[in-house]
C-alpha cells in the first residue's frame, strides 16, 4: 500500500516541476536560428572540388610549382 502524505507529494511535484523547467530552459539554449541563404544559378563556371587531404601532400603540391616556377624563368 503507497503512503499518500502532503510532504512527499510536494517533494515528488516539485522534482518534476525543476525536471521539465531544466529541458525546456535547456533546449531553448541550443535552438539556433535559421538564416535564409540564395542560391543563384552558375552558368560558364567551373567549380572545382581538391580531394587532397593530407599535410603532406599539400607541400608537395607547393614544392612542385616552385619548382615549376623556376625552371620557367
Amino acid at each position: 500500500m503507497i503512503v499518500l502524505n502532503k510532504k512527499r507529494v510536494i517533494l515528488v511535484l516539485s522534482c518534476v516541476f525543476v525536471a521539465i523547467f531544466t529541458y525546456m530552459f535547456s533546449t531553448e539554449l541550443n535552438r539556433s536560428e535559421t538564416i535564409q541563404t540564395v542560391s543563384l544559378p552558375v552558368s560558364n563556371k567551373v567549380v572545382v572540388l581538391d580531394a587532397r587531404t593530407s599535410e603532406y601532400q599539400m607541400k608537395e603540391h607547393k614544392v612542385a610549382m616552385e619548382q615549376q616556377k623556376h625552371k620557367q624563368t
